[in-house]
């Protein structure tokens, strides 16, 4: 890989990776007083290890079979863990018994079509993978809205120190901006231009960089969660 390439992969995700990092560190830091939290550490340290090996993969390895197995089983388990630590989260702070079973619900559906778009048990095919993160974001959203409809039913106040609060936010924040991204990817790359193409990819990595950002925010809140 030329020079130029590896600059445009360095500069797109070398922000978000150190966002990544500093709010690993302060997970870390906080993993015993911080208990609700944990669980968002953990999704940290896997989005790091994902990035960090699909990185490598990208820049260094020429293998065919790297590319078409081993960067899908990445994405896999990148999506997996993140919408399951997500889900989890989201529904610990949902009090209403019903909104937190729709959830669950929803998340099985989720997870039958995740299953149904993997073909020959390999994790999603180039074609598919938009179409993935698209039903990822949308079965992530509808949590979060679940949430913010019990926060200004019940008049939450003091919400700035509240943890889950910013937590929430940054993935309600992620997965609706992502959606249109999304979208309209592969239509960019094949019809307009690969370099419009990767502006829209660092442009999602920009978005990763502010959930990232309000997850820093929420590790330095004092509050335990929304009461």
């Amino acid at each position: 890989m030329d020079s130029n390439e590896i600059s445009k992969f360095f500069y797109s995700d070398f922000l978000m990776i150190g966002t990544t990092c500093v709010a690993l560190v302060l997970g870390l830091k906080f993993w015993k007083s911080k208990k609700h939290m944990r669980i968002i550490t953990i999704y940290l340290i896997v989005a790091l290890v994902v990035d960090i090996v699909s990185g490598y993969i990208e820049l260094h390895v020429k293998s065919e079979f790297a590319v078409l197995h081993i960067l899908p089983v990445c994405l896999s388990v990148y999506v997996l863990t993140e919408i399951t630590t997500f889900v989890i989260f989201i529904n610990r702070n949902i009090l209403d018994y019903r909104l937190r079973q729709t959830s669950k619900f929803l998340f099985v559906i989720f997870l039958i079509l995740f299953f149904y778009l993997v073909p020959n048990k390999y994790l999603p095919a180039e074609n598919q993978t938009n179409s993935v993160m698209v039903l990822e974001s949308l079965f992530i959203v509808v949590p979060c809205l679940f949430y913010f409809y019990e926060v200004f039913k019940l008049s939450t106040p003091n919400l700035r120190g509240n943890y889950s609060f910013w937590v929430i936010t940054g993935i309600l924040f992620y997965n609706a901006c992502s959606i249109p991204i999304f979208l309209i990817a592969k239509y960019i790359e094949k019809h307009i231009s690969a370099r419009s193409y990767d502006a829209v990819v660092s442009f999602n990595f920009i978005l990763y960089t502010c959930m990232f950002l309000l997850f820093i925010k929420a590790y330095l809140c004092k509050k335990e969660a929304i009461q």
